[in-house]
C-alpha cells in the first residue's frame, strides 16, 4: 500500500514537472513571437525592406515562388516573404511595402500571446472575426509611439488543436488609407443611388 502511494506521489510530481516545463516552453515561445514582431515589423514600419537584413542575420532565406503565389500582393512583387529559424522554431515573415507585416509559425498560443500583446503595447480588443476554423482578434495599440496601429492575432479556434497561426502588424497610416478608400467607394455608391 505504501509503495502504491509513493508511486502515485512520484507520478504526481513527474506530471507537475512536465506541465511546468511545457508551460515554460510556451511562455518562452510566446515571448519570442512578440520579440520578433517588435524587432522585425514594428521597429521597421517606416521601411520594411530593413527586415531582409535582419532575417539574413538569422540565416533566413526567401520562400519559394509556390508560397509567394498564395498571396496576391506578394505575387505582384509589392512585398516579400522570408523564412528563418530562431531558437529552434521556424518562422515566416512577410511584408507588403507601405503596408502590413505578418509573422507566422506553427502552434500560435492565442491566450498567452494576447495577454503579452495587451501588456506590452497597452492594446485593447477592437474587433474579432471567425471564418471556418480560424479566429482573428484585432487589437488597437495604445503605446504613444504606435498609437492607432493595429496588431492582429490569427489562430485556430479554441475547440481545435493548436496549429499554424500568425501575428500581424498594421500601421495607422495603412489602416487610415484602407478606410479612406472604403469611404470613397461608399460615397460613389451612394452618389450613384441618389442620381
Amino acid at each position: 500500500m505504501i509503495r502504491i502511494s509513493l508511486l502515485f506521489l512520484l507520478l504526481f510530481f513527474i506530471l507537475q514537472s512536465v506541465d511546468f516545463a511545457q508551460k515554460s516552453y510556451h511562455d518562452s515561445k510566446v515571448k519570442n513571437i512578440v520579440f520578433l514582431l517588435d524587432r522585425l515589423c514594428i521597429q521597421n514600419k517606416d521601411d520594411y525592406s530593413e527586415i531582409d537584413y535582419l532575417v539574413e542575420s538569422f540565416g533566413g532565406k526567401d520562400v519559394t515562388a509556390e508560397v509567394l503565389n498564395l498571396e496576391p500582393m506578394l505575387r505582384n512583387g509589392a512585398g516579400k516573404a522570408l523564412k528563418f529559424k530562431h531558437e529552434g522554431v521556424i518562422y515566416m515573415v512577410s511584408y507588403v511595402l507601405d503596408g502590413t507585416c505578418i509573422l507566422g509559425t506553427k502552434n500560435i498560443y492565442a491566450d498567452p500571446l494576447s495577454r503579452l500583446v495587451k501588456k506590452n503595447y497597452k492594446a485593447r480588443v477592437v474587433g474579432t472575426t471567425e471564418i471556418g476554423a480560424q479566429q482573428s482578434v484585432i487589437y488597437g495599440v495604445g503605446v504613444k509611439e504606435s498609437e492607432g496601429d493595429l496588431i492582429v492575432i490569427n489562430s485556430a479556434r479554441e475547440n481545435l488543436d493548436h496549429s499554424a497561426g500568425s501575428i500581424g502588424y498594421i500601421p495607422k497610416k495603412v489602416k487610415d488609407r484602407v478606410l479612406m478608400n472604403k469611404l470613397k467607394k461608399i460615397r460613389r455608391y451612394l452618389f450613384k443611388k441618389a442620381s
